[in-house]
């Protein structure tokens, strides 16, 4: 028994990627995380599935067959030329169907984008407490998505984005396992969907001792402008991890396609090391905002 824990479809310029996580195991359809205390449970024992590890799996669509398999982390990914017009479904090699029950959005279609936006997520636009520990896991076992608060600067960046045709792309080093929150509280505050890259499923004890690819963020915007057939892009991220430094290594090796960076002040004063970062990624050459929370709310 397996069940799809989250599977998008995404249209670039000449080829459509489709990528997933599949655990095994039953998921009730109602796994929305409304109540502090459902949302508790049910982070915790996100960290206890287990991903649907090295097996083969069919994806049916639009009348076609493709066969892949899932990496140890319950992963798969494929490209396609053109676009997937008709839903989606998986099988396992034994044809037993992996049901999907996703509330946000699978197919994300580019055909009217005029510039390609890549987001951060915690302590970007969702209040996250990415620099306190204690403080973060505890807003995230109990605050769900849909009662995470909202950043109304970035906000506003997004309202000013969103009318120029952007299409938006959230890059996050969250892990897997918190993306029906991540879902729940982008629906929830009305924000832009778009596809989640997330960092893949992880296991408590791999949490605990924190493997996470450093350079994920990296490879993942790299993913996304390999395919963006050289549209303009805004990348918007805050000063507590290392946006800036990733998105200086982004502007260095894709220059002028980089329209605009936006990093997010999360403190009032900037540290030596934030001024810095910041230092270096003007030194890029690429036009940037460093603002604060109280900065463009009225926009």
């Amino acid at each position: 028994m397996a069940h799809i824990w989250y599977l998008s479809s995404v249209q670039f310029n000449t080829q459509t990627v489709v990528s997933g996580v599949v655990l095994k195991g039953k998921l009730s359809h109602n796994n929305a995380s409304s109540g502090i205390l459902r949302n508790a449970s049910r982070t915790v024992a996100g960290y206890f599935k287990k991903p649907f590890a090295s097996k083969t799996i069919v994806i049916k669509f639009d009348n076609q067959v493709m066969e892949t398999a899932t990496d140890q982390k319950g992963s798969f990914s494929f490209a396609i030329d053109g676009n997937i017009k008709n839903d989606i479904s998986v099988y396992t090699s034994d044809q037993e169907e992996i049901p999907i029950y996703q509330n946000y959005p699978v197919f994300f279609k580019n055909s009217k984008t005029e510039q390609f936006v890549i987001s951060d997520i915690d302590d970007t636009i969702m209040r996250s407490y990415t620099q306190t520990y204690l403080k973060r896991m505890f807003t995230t076992l109990f605050y769900p998505g849909n009662r995470r608060e909202l950043i109304p600067s970035t906000n506003g960046i997004y309202q000013i984005l969103l009318k120029k045709n952007a299409s938006f792309f959230y890059v996050s080093k969250s892990e897997f396992n918190l993306v029906r929150l991540i879902a729940e509280f982008l629906i929830h505050h009305d924000l832009p969907l778009g596809p989640l890259f997330l960092t893949p499923y992880l296991s408590l004890s791999e949490l605990i001792s924190n493997e996470k690819d450093p350079d994920f963020k990296f490879k993942s915007i790299c993913f996304i402008l390999d395919r963006s057939k050289n549209l303009p892009v805004v990348l918007i991220g805050d000063d507590t991890q290392a946006d800036m430094e990733v998105y200086t290594q982004i502007v260095k090796k894709y220059g002028t396609q980089i329209s605009h960076v936006y990093i997010r002040q999360t403190n009032k004063k900037k540290s030596s090391k934030q001024s810095k970062n910041w230092n270096n990624l003007i030194a890029s050459g690429v036009d940037a905002s460093y603002f604060r929370n109280k900065d463009l709310e009225t926009n």
